[in-house]
């Protein structure tokens, strides 16, 4: 396997110290199988030994319960604000996901987002990343 580096992106859902051997991991089953689905990454995490199990939540209980918080999570982020600019109906994000000043996960109006200084910091910051990262992908695949 070619030398890669692997980092985390922010806001991974794993320490970020152990983003080369997920990466390897991940490399490994799209070598092996061919192809790389969430199925294939389930399939391999499943064994005790592999270093994705701990990430994954194996009681079906509490997976059942994350599941249905990402089914909510899903609704939320599609649902969009009709806004009337310069006469013309524009579908913009009606919520966005914020860290509360009580450090609770929320999501707020749109309106909320544009007043409250501390969001709107938060979610321009996030945006920047956002928008760099696709002007480096971008110019990775204008390169090939």
């Amino acid at each position: 396997m070619e030398n890669k580096i692997f980092k985390a992106r922010v806001g991974a859902p794993f320490k970020k110290e152990d983003a080369q051997k997920i990466g390897e991991e991940i490399e490994g089953i799209k070598i092996t199988e061919g192809s790389l689905t969430p199925e294939l990454v389930v399939k391999y995490a499943k064994k005790k030994t592999n270093f994705l199990n701990q990430y994954f939540e194996w009681d079906d209980t509490e997976a059942s319960k994350k599941w249905r918080l990402q089914q909510a999570r899903n609704i939320v982020n599609h649902i969009v604000e009709v806004v009337i600019i310069k006469n013309e109906e524009n579908d913009v994000k009606a919520y966005y996901p914020v860290i509360t000043e009580e450090g609770n996960n929320e999501y707020v109006s749109r309106y909320e987002a544009i007043t409250i200084k501390s969001y709107r910091e938060l979610l321009i910051d996030e945006m920047k990343t956002t928008l760099e990262n696709w002007i480096k992908m971008l110019r990775m695949f204008r390169e090939q």
